[in-house]
């Protein structure tokens, strides 16, 4: 990994399409807020099936996006 990368975080999300998005999105963003308060350089995979999970939370998170 470049030196700049300490660790690698990857994530699966699986959001079945009646469940509660508010709740859903309200765990996700709590587990990014711990990983990178613990690890400053992690680098973070989210991939899934988001089904109708607004993204606009996920998206304005600051993290580095991949071009």
């Amino acid at each position: 990994m470049p030196r700049e990368i300490s660790h690698l975080l990857r994530g699966a999300v699986y959001h079945p399409p009646k469940a509660n998005n508010a709740e859903m999105m309200d765990y996700i963003i709590g587990v990014l807020d711990t990983v990178n308060r613990d690890h400053p350089n992690l680098e973070i995979l989210i991939c899934g099936d988001f089904n109708q999970l607004p993204e606009f939370q996920l998206r304005s998170y600051p993290l580095n996006t991949a071009s």
